[in-house]
């Protein structure tokens, strides 16, 4: 390009060659900060994986207690049934008997 004498004029090589070191150093910079997040996003990622092997292990570790809490409970709830069944069962018993007494008839089982 030729300035108003119509000599070429470096000034627009400058230009250029200004705003291509300028980009040079916008890529170094930038290919810096992107190595940087990579290295991040690496132990971020390693982090999350160690973490997701200890929520599995503990996932595991609950399931296996609370089976064993479950057969615990359904057994006590059995027992206690069992135990609540016989003392009916033996209140009933007592219950006839002394009404039976009460109306002046023996109880089954015992002679008048």
């Amino acid at each position: 390009m030729a300035g108003r004498d119509g000599k070429p004029t470096n000034l627009t090589l400058e230009r250029l060659r200004r705003v291509e070191r300028e980009i040079a150093v916008l890529r170094r910079d930038t290919n810096a900060r992107l190595d940087q997040t990579n290295a991040r996003l690496e132990q971020v990622v390693d982090v999350l994986t160690r973490l997701v092997g200890v929520v599995a292990a503990q996932g595991e570790k609950f399931d296996r207690l609370n089976e064993r809490f479950e057969d615990r409970l359904t057994e006590a709830i059995l027992e206690g049934r069992t135990h609540d069944t016989e003392r009916v069962t033996g209140l009933e018993r007592r219950g006839t008997a002394l009404e039976q007494r009460l109306r002046g008839t023996p109880p089954p089982g015992e002679k008048a």
